[in-house]
């Protein structure tokens, strides 16, 4: 009975020794790591039926709100672009009489004065629009002339820009009243038309190509 408890005993430590041998032997031949667990080529019930959510995506129509788009540029009925920017200087009255005060000759001070009207509130607008009325030069005029026909600009700004096209010749004024006049959205239309009708003693209401032909002949009789 003591022969065959020995052999079980001796039996047992031989199997127990050979399996951790092939376990050892297992773990060299495969860096340590221990086995893992085999990918599944098929979602559990769970996940099979629990839709997946997609990320949503405005659509591509959606528009942007009113404050998203306030400072960016914004294009005028007749095409011409004013940029507002989204830093507008707080100190501008310092900064105006410095440019006009300088020693700088006119031209450098006109170049500095349209650099930072698009960022003045509307006062300052105002107060350089005065400016470059007194000094832009009639051969110069084109840059103040787009600022005239930006309908996006404040009322007083236009104010000072049209009072300053009516002094300006004749070769100037008239082409530059004929595209306010036409366009519906600018706030200076109707006077313009009035101002252009005084000029060529005529009024031909929205037929613009009437008005045209008109002002063109008026033109080549009355040179500036």
């Amino acid at each position: 009975m003591r022969k065959y408890s020995k052999l079980f005993v001796t039996s047992g430590l031989v199997g127990g020794s050979a399996a951790v041998g092939l376990l050892i032997g297992w773990l060299a031949g495969n860096g340590g790591s221990p086995p893992m667990e085999p990918i599944r080529s098929t979602p559990t019930p769970s996940e099979a039926s629990s839709p997946k959510r997609l990320a949503e995506v405005p659509p591509l129509n959606q528009s942007l709100p009113p404050e998203a788009t306030s400072n960016y540029a914004v294009s005028t009925p007749n095409g011409d672009k004013f940029a507002q920017s989204p830093a507008v200087i707080t100190n501008w009255e310092d900064r105006v009489n410095e440019i006009v005060g300088s020693e700088a000759d006119d031209t450098n001070k006109v170049q500095q004065l349209y650099g930072m009207f698009s960022s003045l509130p509307a006062e300052g607008q105002v107060e350089v629009a005065r400016h470059l009325s007194n000094l832009v030069p009639d051969k110069d005029y084109t840059p103040l002339g787009r600022l005239l026909k930006n309908a996006q600009l404040q009322e007083p700004v236009l104010e000072v820009l049209m009072a300053d096209v009516l002094g300006r010749p004749n070769s100037l004024k008239l082409p530059m009243l004929l595209e306010i006049a036409q366009n519906p959205h600018h706030v200076k239309n109707t006077q313009a038309k009035e101002e252009l009708g005084h000029c060529l003693d005529g009024d031909y209401a929205d037929d613009w190509a009437a008005w045209r032909l008109k002002m063109e002949g008026w033109l080549k009789d009355n040179p500036d």
